[in-house]
């Protein structure tokens, strides 16, 4: 059976979109007005972009179950654990209330504590994992339909979502997915006709690219929120169109990155799949060697070596994420930075500490994820030089 390369630079695309979501999470709005433009739709598009058509949807729920509930349900219950002993070491009889809170998180799934039922609050960055999970299955069920039909069903869909979620929250998801499957359906589309597109001659590209550039940073400059999780999309459609343009423009850029970087894909209709890996000598009973993909970092500079480190957090994102919600729903930021503030630290040095500790949480966290076995079993990772099954 013939084996195409990797497309390594959606790996890059998808590592700094997960870089851009943890910066996200900061509230920063100079931060939040740019790695809001594009951090979700990135994963959204990517999603709808190796989506096939005629996958029976039982097939589709246990493997989208696996690789994307499966995480979700064991954050949870890390994150509850180290809540409730947190919480009970430092705040004395209030552990059990707080155990109930976070259940209830757990289970209502929710991006916000907005329009959601009295008690329930966001479970935090995790709520993604419910909505590609509804959102992948509803692209399988427009897909089904005739094409002349699908983007109406599209459409629908999104308007049902973006409205309802005016008024009310449903659990899990489900509103935010609805909406999010635009972005997969665009996806979709990118990779049915992507022969057309990339026939296209250079001047059109290039007159393409700047255009895109320009609706980009008229976006930044004029940003008014774009919130996913909300089905808030700012200035409506004109931003999701701008959004689309933000993708457009660091694909295109991730492209060419990882092409400089020496390990492009020649042809690039290939399809995305990792050639049959090689056995590898595990070095511990529950530890695996992992390698970056692509060509050997042996001899690479320092930005070649910084691009396949990214790409290396965006092939295993699923795990960063992980790594992340239970690192911004229990570390104990405040207390920290003021103990450090009180002994002399400038609180202009705030942010840039927090960064510096949620990198030196996350990386390290990532890779022992990926390479542990109980790590891998969690997140379904086939073998060492496996894809990284989610996001």
């Amino acid at each position: 059976m013939k084996t195409t390369q990797r497309k390594e630079y959606l790996d890059l695309l998808r590592g700094i979109a997960m870089i851009s979501i943890v910066l996200g999470h900061l509230a920063v709005r100079s931060i939040n007005r740019v790695v809001f433009t594009y951090h979700l739709p990135v994963f959204f598009l990517i999603t709808g972009y190796f989506t096939r058509e005629g996958q029976p949807l039982p097939s589709l729920i246990r493997k989208r179950a696996r690789t994307l509930l499966v995480p979700y349900a064991v954050s949870c219950v890390i994150i509850i654990i180290l809540r409730v002993l947190w919480y009970g070491i430092h705040g004395g009889s209030g552990a059990s209330s707080e155990a109930v809170q976070w259940i209830l998180a757990s289970l209502y799934a929710s991006g916000t504590a907005e329009l959601v039922p009295a008690g329930i609050i966001s479970i935090g960055a995790t709520w993604f994992l419910w909505t590609t999970f509804w959102a992948c299955i509803l692209l399988n069920l427009v897909l089904r339909i005739p094409d002349k039909y699908r983007i109406a069903a599209v459409l629908g869909i999104f308007l049902i979502g973006y409205f309802s979620a005016r008024k009310f929250m449903l659990p899990l998801g489900v509103q935010p997915a609805a909406c999010s499957l635009l972005y997969l359906y665009i996806g979709y589309l990118v990779r049915r006709y992507e022969t057309t597109f990339l026939a296209a001659g250079r001047e059109w590209k290039i007159s393409a690219l700047v255009l895109a550039a320009m609706v980009w940073i008229s976006f930044i400059l004029h940003f008014q929120g774009f919130w996913i999780n909300l089905c808030n999309f700012g200035n409506g459609a004109e931003d999701i169109f701008a959004s689309l343009c933000a993708c457009l423009v660091l694909t295109t850029l991730c492209f060419w990155l990882d092409r400089l970087s020496g390990s492009a894909q020649k042809d690039l209709s290939a399809v995305d799949s990792s050639p049959a890996p090689k056995k590898i000598a595990a070095p511990g009973r529950f530890v695996k060697k992992i390698s970056f993909p692509g060509r050997p970092m042996k001899g690479m500079s320092f930005p070649g070596r910084l691009v396949k480190g990214i790409a290396f957090l965006g092939r295993y994102s699923i795990a960063m994420l992980f790594v992340h919600i239970i690192e911004l729903d229990v570390f104990p930021y405040r207390g920290l930075l003021e103990r450090l503030n009180g002994h002399g630290m400038p609180g202009s040095l705030n942010l840039a500490v927090t960064i510096l500790i949620k990198f030196l949480i996350i990386i390290p966290g990532t890779v022992l994820l990926v390479r542990t076995k109980a790590g891998r079993r969690i997140f379904g990772f086939p073998d060492p030089e496996g894809r990284a099954a989610g996001l």
